[in-house]
């Protein structure tokens, strides 16, 4: 059995920080898609979540959303 097969671009949500503004946001993500293409050679597509919307775990937390699954 083969792994899913991920389609480009990677998404990544990322929840920011109570004290960055949402005007940051722009600036902020061309830096880490920057940092991500020269380090791994991906440019993920960012997906912005307001701050304290992520689930928080009390357990082993689920760092991968596996959309594949979802129907």
């Amino acid at each position: 059995m083969y792994p899913p097969r991920v389609i480009p671009p990677l998404k990544l949500k990322l929840e920011y920080g109570e004290e960055i503004r949402e005007n940051e946001l722009p600036s902020l993500e061309k830096k880490i898609q920057e940092k991500m293409h020269s380090v791994n050679k991906i440019h993920p597509q960012i997906i912005w979540l307001k701050p304290n919307t992520l689930e928080r775990a009390v357990k082993k937390t689920q760092f991968l959303e596996k959309a594949y699954e979802k129907s």
